[in-house]
């Protein structure tokens, strides 16, 4: 069924809709688990003294599950545990820190949660909208 739009905007809509579709949590661990386990195998070392392999995650992996992810963040615990695993994993299979608990991974390597940027991500997009609210209203106030 098509509706009638003015212009472009239903095929921008349908080409919105397309790429969203393609940013479904199962399909997006998915991937960035293939890419962490290539990245793991092909470095020899594995020492978190070096910071290569966590520079390769935050550059080939972390940009998968953080793409538009104020936009299609997911809603249940079950969808937000599944994106935390991909770093959880990747993490403990770094040399050494196989022992230590999640966050102390991500301490000793310097990274923040995937659910924390998520979240810092969320915020500023939020005071970024309630600022341009501002503006605007003070357009409208200063011209009447």
């Amino acid at each position: 069924m098509r509706r009638k739009g003015r212009g472009g905007e239903e095929a921008l809509l349908v080409m919105w809709l397309t790429k969203l579709s393609a940013l479904n949590p199962p399909m997006v661990v998915s991937r960035a688990h293939t890419r962490s386990n290539i990245i793991l195998k092909c470095f020899v070392s594995r020492d978190r003294t070096r910071p290569t392999l966590v520079k390769a995650f935050i550059t080939y992996v972390r940009p998968l599950v953080e793409y538009a992810s104020p936009v299609w963040s997911p809603g249940t615990l079950s969808a937000m545990d599944r994106i935390e695993t991909v770093q959880r994993r990747f993490t403990k299979r770094i040399l050494g820190l196989h022992s230590c608990s999640y966050h102390t991974r991500l301490t000793l390597l310097g990274i923040d949660s995937l659910e924390a940027r998520r979240l810092n991500w969320q915020t500023y997009c939020m005071l970024i909208k309630f600022c341009f609210s501002m503006l605007t209203l003070i357009q409208k106030i200063s011209c009447v």
